[in-house]
């Protein structure tokens, strides 16, 4: 579920720095489209292996929820902070 809605969380904040973007606005709708679908599969990968190895180790565990939380969302704040990047390579 904590993956489920970080990814979440990050794709829809990528997108929208995505379709933004000059040069996402320059596209044809089925160029569009194709930008989307890669955008939204490298948003997926970006949150997906941080989150993972996060998720899986010991030290994490032995959080408690709030405290959990509280990393998962200083993770998306750094993982976010380089969408802006990740945004202007796709197009």
């Amino acid at each position: 579920a904590m993956y489920q809605r970080a990814a979440g969380q990050f794709t829809y904040q990528f997108l929208n720095l995505l379709v933004n973007a000059d040069s996402y606005q320059r596209l044809e709708d089925g160029d569009r489209q194709k930008v989307v679908d890669r955008a939204v599969m490298r948003a997926r990968d970006t949150i997906q292996d941080p989150l993972s190895k996060l998720v899986k180790s010991d030290q994490f565990a032995g959080l408690s929820q709030e405290q959990q939380q509280q990393v998962v969302d200083r993770l998306m704040q750094t993982v976010v902070e380089q969408a802006g990047q990740l945004a202007g390579a796709i197009p």
